[in-house]
């Protein structure tokens, strides 16, 4: 019965990541009618930069951006350092996560800056991090990508498409020919960023549209070396202001019953709200008990 039980549940599993890498594959299969084309420029690791530029009637576009743009590889490392995303486990309370590893930030703040440096009015920085993630119910590769522009002497502006999402790699596994089929600047849907540092702030147009995933630097603010001491992303001000409280004493340990049981009513309730389906339900259903 065990070993029945066990390939009901791996088939499941199966079934669910099946689904995801299916959803992926829709969600790209548009990208030839973007206008933008681009060229890669460099590749430091897993990051990918590329010149992009917009092409209508077999025209490039004017763009008439403030470029080329003076930042010096450290101020570019500190930009970088402080790009914080909202992440959204499943079945878990949200959490703040760097953008950027410290590695990546290492490797690659130079060739931004360099390449900023480069740019044509009529150009935008297009830059791609890819990693590989194998093991567990969804495998494959996680990407993040977005463009560096300035539309505003002195005004950095950096606009996500895609933030730690799943994608599929085109036939020949090369990373620099994944597509990209949305606009950064016009795209909703790729997460939150959450301006954390005192020289970055979310993007808000004149009819009041926020931009969640769209944060504006002021270059003349950032400053490398001695930084003042940041809030935590996942502190409170309210509760950065308060004093050192003695410690708490041990939080007693959750019932294992009624854990179980809370995971159990919210897929329920996904289920029945429409959020997930019945195969999607099942799968987590096996792997809920499975951890029990």
């Amino acid at each position: 019965m065990t070993s029945g039980w066990r390939r009901r549940r791996d088939r499941s599993m199966r079934i669910l990541s099946a689904t995801l890498c299916l959803s992926a594959l829709a969600t790209f299969a548009t990208s030839c009618s973007t206008p933008w084309q681009r060229e890669p420029v460099s590749k430091v690791d897993n990051v990918i930069l590329y010149r992009e530029y917009r092409v209508e009637k077999d025209q490039q576009v004017e763009l008439n951006f403030k470029h080329p743009v003076d930042v010096s590889k450290q101020k570019m490392a500190l930009i970088l350092s402080r790009l914080i995303h909202e992440y959204k486990p499943w079945l878990k309370s949200s959490q703040s996560r760097y953008v950027f590893t410290p590695k990546e930030v290492e490797k690659s703040s130079e060739k931004f800056a360099e390449f900023l440096g480069n740019l044509q009015p009529n150009e935008r920085l297009r830059f791609l991090v890819s990693r590989s993630q194998w093991g567990g119910a969804i495998s494959g590769i996680r990407a993040t990508s977005g463009v560096f522009f300035v539309e505003r002497e002195g005004i950095l502006s950096v606009a996500f498409d895609r933030i730690v999402e799943a994608i599929s790699v085109p036939q020949g596994g090369k990373p620099e020919d994944i597509p990209f089929p949305d606009d950064p600047v016009e795209y909703h849907g790729a997460g939150r960023l959450i301006p954390t540092a005192r020289w970055s702030k979310m993007r808000v147009d004149e009819d009041g549209t926020q931009h969640s995933a769209w944060l504006e630097i002021d270059l003349d603010k950032v400053k490398p070396g001695k930084q003042p001491k940041e809030p935590d992303p996942a502190v409170s001000e309210a509760t950065a202001a308060q004093p050192a409280a003695p410690p708490a004493p041990p939080a007693k340990p959750e019932d294992p019953y009624q854990k179980l049981k809370k995971k159990l009513e919210t897929i329920k309730r996904l289920r029945e709200e429409g959020v997930i389906t019945q195969e999607q339900y099942d799968a987590q259903f096996q792997s809920i008990m499975s951890e029990f």
